[in-house]
């Protein structure tokens, strides 16, 4: 839960602290509401991106970049396997036959991190 009364401190739950963001055409809340039922948006305590591409056999993102943090993106397939490990504020996965699914989780140097919808492989 949170804690909504009192300071606001690292070591609290206060509210704010995490939040998604939906790839939505309008800030109607059917749009963003459908959007987010389609699995299009990703979740964040500090980590924004500027760009998240979904092709055929490729996952490309691309961090905005805050201050002089350092960025780590991991793929993650089936069972929480890292499938790519990935230095920047630039990352691409290619499929490379086998996976049922990718996501992503993009850590910056800070502690903040954001987590990508799993992406399933069509066969």
């Amino acid at each position: 839960a949170h804690h909504f009364k009192g300071e606001f401190a690292q070591n609290r739950a206060n509210p704010g602290r995490g939040w998604v963001v939906v790839r939505a055409g309008s800030r109607d809340a059917s749009s963003i509401l459908s959007q987010m039922e389609a699995g299009r948006f990703y979740a964040s305590t500090g980590v924004e991106l500027d760009s998240l591409n979904v092709g055929t056999r490729t996952m490309s993102i691309h961090v905005r970049r805050r201050g002089d943090f350092k960025y780590t993106t991991e793929f993650i397939g089936r069972h929480g396997t890292i499938l790519d490990k990935i230095g920047g504020n630039t990352a691409t996965y290619t499929l490379r036959g086998g996976e049922t699914y990718v996501r992503a989780r993009i850590a910056d140097s800070g502690g903040a991190v954001a987590w990508i919808q799993p992406v399933f492989v069509r066969r």
